[in-house]
């Protein structure tokens, strides 16, 4: 145990020696580095050929050069019958830099690594603002009811700021969109109108999640039903889901500020099974094709951000399914993951990739909205990421996590749901909810307890 708790003065002291270390190991560097072009050039100047014995083929370094070849002022680096090395000149430059490579006990003395985050100076950045599952049960539909069809829109306008002014912002939608009036359902087999793909656009949403557990409750119809519509909007980037081979092979990658973002989407599965064509739904369980998913996104992007549906419902930490996958996304070198599914709020890790890359996992969202029977299905997460770039490379500058609130009311006779950050949920609006233990204290314990104040990114 002595050895374990150090005292501050003795980590500080260490700490500058290994600075020092450091930076005699990168002053070596530099001082042979300039010995041995001042060499060359020498060799250039009084040698034979263009670069003087290095010009003989039979004098490569370490090959003996007859001494005539030698001026005779040049006395240093002579053996005692009279001719010089040239392996030895190089071994003479290049001991010091081995001599403070070998005390410092690494051989990588001419990498330089990158500061921490917070110190860096990014030249360019781009925010990243996530949303749960946006789940339309039957009353969340008719909440949207008007005498002309359906206006979805006031679900959002509580986020429509927050969401406007992120520079991507996404949101899983959970359930798929059916043209047929007659296939708009609730749980188990969902179905709902394009006019909630009209709200999400009008909101500002850039970027749509369909890999999920519903994506194929009403068949092939829902998925094409779905991409036609998205097709009339290509300035929205649509995932998961696909009406073509060529379509499913594309890796989508979106560019700001000169940063660019690929992004994939995959489920653990579909509750309704019979998928006539395996590439129509991009599955969370082939770790060969998904890795080669990952290889092609890396070399089409700066940054990879994988969103995953995983998990198990009404859980408040991650299983083994989504440990084992968020580890192998952290070794593929993935940048970040976004998570969801569970229809609750999960903890937030930095996870260590096998390359000694840190990889921040939001392991799920929890809901943005929907009629869910459980106070914990009302709370949510919205992810707000920055990735940012300098000398170094692309990195994630920030990770935040802000509580979100779904509003579930029927106060006189009235549906109304919308989602807010908790922060601004009130005693007035807890009077209305329609769900029991949802006060604004309840709510704000049991965010603490899944995500405590020493847990918070």
């Amino acid at each position: 145990m002595e050895n374990e708790e150090r005292v501050p003065a003795e980590a500080a002291a260490d700490e500058s020696g290994t600075e020092k270390r450091n930076k005699t190991v990168f002053l070596a560097g530099w001082i042979a580095l300039a010995l041995l072009l001042g060499f060359l050039t020498w060799k250039l100047i009084t040698g034979p050929g263009i670069l003087g014995p290095f010009s003989d083929p039979d004098l490569r370094p370490g090959a003996a050069v007859p001494a005539e070849s030698v001026p005779a002022q040049e006395t240093g680096t002579r053996t005692r019958a009279g001719e010089a090395r040239t392996g030895d000149i190089l071994d003479a430059i290049a001991a010091p830099l081995v001599s403070a490579a070998q005390e410092l006990g690494q051989s990588q003395c001419f990498v330089l690594q990158p500061p921490p985050a917070s110190e860096r100076k990014p030249s360019a950045s781009v925010t990243v603002l996530a949303l749960g599952d946006n789940l339309m049960h039957n009353t969340v539909m008719w909440s949207a009811q008007t005498g002309y069809g359906y206006d979805f829109r006031p679900i959002y306008r509580y986020i429509r700021d927050d969401v406007q002014a992120a520079d991507i912002a996404c949101i899983d939608q959970e359930t798929i969109f059916i043209n047929d009036p007659n296939e708009f359902t609730n749980y188990p087999s969902f179905g709902g109108p394009v006019q909630i793909g009209e709200a999400l656009i009008d909101t500002g949403f850039d970027v749509i999640l369909h890999a999920t557990n519903h994506c194929y409750d009403k068949f092939t119809a829902g998925i094409y039903d779905t991409l036609n519509f998205w097709h009339q909007h290509p300035e929205i980037t649509v995932l998961g889901i696909h009406d073509s081979r060529e379509d499913a092979e594309t890796i989508r990658v979106v560019e700001r500020n000169g940063i660019r973002i690929a992004m994939l989407n995959y489920t653990y599965g579909t509750n309704v099974g019979g998928v006539p064509e395996s590439w129509m739904i991009d599955y969370l369980d082939d770790e060969e094709k998904i890795a080669d998913d990952i290889a092609r996104a890396k070399e089409l992007s700066d940054f990879v951000l994988v969103f995953p549906h995983w998990g198990s419902e009404n859980t408040f930490e991650p299983d083994d399914f989504q440990r084992k996958w968020g580890q192998f996304f952290a070794d593929q070198g993935v940048g970040a993951v976004i998570g969801g599914h569970t229809h609750t709020l999960q903890p937030v890790e930095i996870l260590t990739g096998k390359d000694g890359n840190e990889m921040p996992v939001y392991w799920s969202l929890g809901n943005y909205v929907s009629d869910m029977a459980s106070n914990w299905n009302m709370l949510g997460g919205m992810a707000l990421l920055t990735v940012s770039r300098d000398s170094f490379g692309v990195y994630v500058s920030d990770v935040s996590l802000v509580p979100m609130m779904t509003y579930d009311s029927h106060a006189n006779g009235v549906w109304t749901f919308f989602g807010m950050r908790l922060s601004d949920y009130n005693d007035v609006l807890a009077a209305m909810h329609r769900r029991a233990n949802t006060s604004v204290a309840e709510m704000w314990a049991l965010y603490r307890s899944i995500i405590p104040e020493e847990g918070q990114p």
